[in-house]
């Protein structure tokens, strides 16, 4: 039997590209030897998070690098801290490639700059895959590799080894325990902890967080990006509520959670902005996004918007008549640079149904009425830049309602072509896998998709 995969496409592996930053050699760590494993599980949001006041304490990002936050002045200025590097590996599918420019973004605010020479870092993370098996076993050899590199420095000046993502929150403390090759452990939820997981580290101790939440987007982090590139990810829900039978998904990345619209379209445009040509939408179940804010209104106000409102951007505000949030008198209204009239207002709409044919195991109405789901958010960011190409991956044939299929016919930026996971072509095997269709059903989208897309181009996966 072949190895299985997952719902979700794969990405090239390998070491993110960086600028590699000349420095002063490192002052010799803490040498306390190593300490019984203290198991750090703060919940969600256990790293900082970035206040207007801070954001505007600091320096815009340069051309090309979305998001990124140059080095802020500290102190009176007389003295310059040290900057320490991180060097960090990532292996999977295209969630992982943008969750590591997630944590280099946290790590930037922390005091880290990326590096590209593994022998220059003060910190190894590797960002891991735990579907596929050859994934894993390449994990474990670079481990041992890391754990070389480390006999032969001195004991003050070895790195931190860090294994994150999917593979950390399937094994948790074996990562610790196997041999030692590994000092801290972060599942996909914990990013935001790392500076304080590494400073437990260098401390004398073993860390851990693999704390998964029910409502960490990272929609407030900006990812740093290769300059000058063309294609970038941009994540929009996380997690997954199918279950089905042969996938671990669930259990690694936790319950579906939806990204505020008005965030993604502010990283869209930025993105634009810098000359992006090609976005690719990302989420473990991507068309099943669906966003409400706490007052379930369907994003008209929400934290990622306030900081907007009171200078988390350039500063800069422009004018739309005759918009009204509560639609009957034309009103002025102010809205800051890089969001729509739309967003800012933005009510849910109702939900629906799946594709014919095609079923949940939880009840999606109850769940997705009144929220902004994943038609209306498509149309928008395609509205963003008819100029700049729109993909997104990985879907779920259930999530294909004819609404989605009228915004990628209708807008010419939203690229035809699909990817159907069908898993099987056998209808009892599907049914013992739980996907919620059978092979009629799904042959039946294909023919529609076809109907209202000619031309369109559909990829899928067959576990075999």
């Amino acid at each position: 039997m072949a190895s299985t995969t997952a719902c979700f496409g794969l990405a090239a592996s390998g070491t993110l590209a960086g600028t590699r930053v000349p420095r002063a050699r490192s002052a010799a760590k803490p040498t306390t030897g190593r300490a019984a494993l203290s198991v750090r599980a703060h919940g969600p949001g256990g790293g900082q998070h970035l206040t207007p006041e801070d954001v505007s304490k600091m320096n815009t990002a340069p051309t090309g690098v979305a998001g990124a936050v140059l080095d802020a002045p500290t102190g009176d200025g007389s003295k310059i801290e040290e900057r320490k590097h991180v060097y960090v590996e990532t292996y999977g599918c295209q969630m992982n490639v943008n969750d590591s420019e997630v944590m280099l973004s946290v790590l930037k605010q922390g005091g880290w700059d990326e590096t590209t020479d593994i022998h220059d870092a003060d910190v190894i993370l590797v960002n891991t895959c735990a579907i596929r098996e050859k994934a894993e076993a390449k994990i474990w050899q670079r481990l041992a590799y890391f754990k070389s590199l480390r006999r032969r420095k001195k004991k003050g000046e070895k790195p931190v080894v860090g294994v994150l993502g999917c593979m950390a929150e399937r094994l948790k403390t074996k990562l610790l325990e196997t041999d030692q090759l590994a000092d801290l452990v972060a599942g996909p939820d914990a990013y935001r902890d790392l500076p304080n997981l590494i400073n437990i580290v260098n401390g004398g101790n073993q860390a851990m967080n693999v704390q998964l939440s029910v409502e960490e987007t990272y929609a407030d982090i900006i990812p740093v990006r290769k300059e000058g590139a063309h294609a970038a990810f941009v994540t929009i829900m996380r997690g997954c509520d199918n279950a089905c039978s042969f996938c671990i998904v669930p259990y690694t990345r936790g319950r579906e959670r939806s990204r505020d619209p008005s965030s993604i379209e502010y990283e869209v445009r930025l993105l634009s902005e810098q000359g992006v040509k090609e976005i690719t939408l990302l989420g473990q179940n991507v068309n099943s996004y669906a966003y409400s804010d706490e007052n379930g209104s369907g994003g008209d106000a929400t934290d990622f918007l306030t900081m907007l409102s009171n200078g988390g951007d350039d500063g800069k505000v422009r004018e739309e008549e005759d918009f009204s949030v509560g639609g009957a008198d034309s009103v002025l209204k102010t809205i800051p640079v890089g969001m729509s009239p739309e967003v800012a207002s933005a009510g849910g709409t109702p939900f629906v149904g799946y594709a014919e044919g095609f079923s949940s195991r939880y009840a999606p109405k109850k769940r997705r009425e009144g929220s902004v789901q994943f038609a209306q958010l498509l149309d928008r960011v395609a509205a963003i830049d008819p100029e700049m190409r729109v993909r997104f991956t990985s879907p779920h044939p259930k999530d294909f309602p004819d609404s989605v299929l009228d915004v990628i016919a209708s807008r010419p930026n939203v690229c035809a072509c699909l990817h159907m996971p069908a898993q099987s072509g056998n209808t009892d095997n599907l049914e013992r896998m739980a996907r919620g269709y059978s092979r009629e059903s799904y042959l039946a989208l294909i023919d529609n998709v076809k109907a209202k897309i000619p031309g369109c181009a559909v990829t899928t996966y067959i576990i075999v």
